[in-house]
């Protein structure tokens, strides 16, 4: 059995750098925070040490940490698990402009924790899919959605109420973009700037009129796309990258998680004949009108 500790830690440009720790059994030395990190615990427990300050934390628990800030930790029992973000300095500053806290590289946060169920989670997901090749509109978006949200909650001073009125006009015009140019490479700030709103509050109001961000959206728009090709006869590898995915690994991963099965078991079901073969396609799953 491997009781070594494991660490995997990638960086993606504009966004900031992601460790992912388990078994890390010896306590660490306090560290020096050059830029605003979180750190989410999976599992197990901790002894945490915040700016001279001892805490005890466990599973679920959201720890901030911000520049200038110093903190070690110890495993309690050499079992646990936990996520950490650093977020770059360029797009904090933009995501706390966004959300109308004027940050100009003071503490944003009065407490090193959060206790917020929702936020966990959010963060878990928006962790977890920066290590699946995510396209720069769907990093974008699932970085608002968490660090602004983190802001707008628990920012030192309160952010700017922005009001969820009635941009439907607004709205109309990314759903067309997303549309017409489903398979090119967008980014937030490109359907911001066709929405005539910053990319946070373009993120929460699309939300909240279409039911998906922009990012989930354009996946089911190339999720349809390539159903369509399939059902005419594609290849599933064809189907992929006629739609906009990067490969049929990629595809398939979001094929497998909207309609609940496989692009394979789709194309099974085609051969087989309507009768033997019932959709098994889920809500979430239903095609765009």
């Amino acid at each position: 059995m491997n009781n070594e500790p494991q660490l995997k830690m990638w960086r993606l440009e504009g966004i900031g750098e992601f460790l992912h720790v388990s078994k890390f059994a010896h306590p660490t030395a306090e560290v020096l925070h050059q830029s605003l990190a979180f750190c989410f615990v999976e599992q197990g427990a901790f002894r945490v040490r915040h700016c001279g300050v001892n805490y005890s934390v466990g599973e679920g628990a959201l720890q901030v940490a911000q520049s200038g800030e110093m903190t070690s930790c110890e495993d309690f029992e050499g079992k646990s698990r936990y996520r950490v973000f650093h977020c770059a300095s360029q797009a904090l500053e933009a995501i706390a402009d966004e959300t109308g806290d004027r940050f100009k590289g003071e503490r944003l946060f009065q407490s090193p924790f959060v206790c917020d169920g929702s936020l966990g989670p959010l963060f878990l997901r928006f962790h977890t899919v920066m290590d699946s090749k995510p396209t720069a509109l769907e990093s974008s978006s699932l970085l608002r959605a968490f660090v602004g949200e983190m802001i707008v909650r628990y920012g030192k001073r309160p952010a700017a109420i922005l009001r969820l009125g009635n941009e439907r006009g607004a709205v109309k015009r990314v759903k067309d973009c997303l549309e017409s140019r489903y398979v090119e490479t967008l980014t937030l700030e490109e359907l911001a700037r066709i929405a005539n709103l910053s990319p946070f509050h373009l993120l929460r109001v699309f939300r909240k009129e279409v039911g998906l961000p922009p990012h989930a959206y354009q996946t089911r728009l190339r999720l349809n796309r390539a159903k369509a090709l399939l059902e005419q006869g594609a290849t599933i590898g064809e189907a992929a990258l006629s739609s906009g995915f990067f490969d049929q690994s990629h595809f398939t991963n979001h094929f497998r998680k909207v309609f609940g099965y496989t692009p394979g078991v789709h194309c099974h079901g085609l051969a087989s004949g309507s009768n033997n073969f019932q959709d098994r396609q889920s809500p979430l799953g239903q095609r765009l009108q």
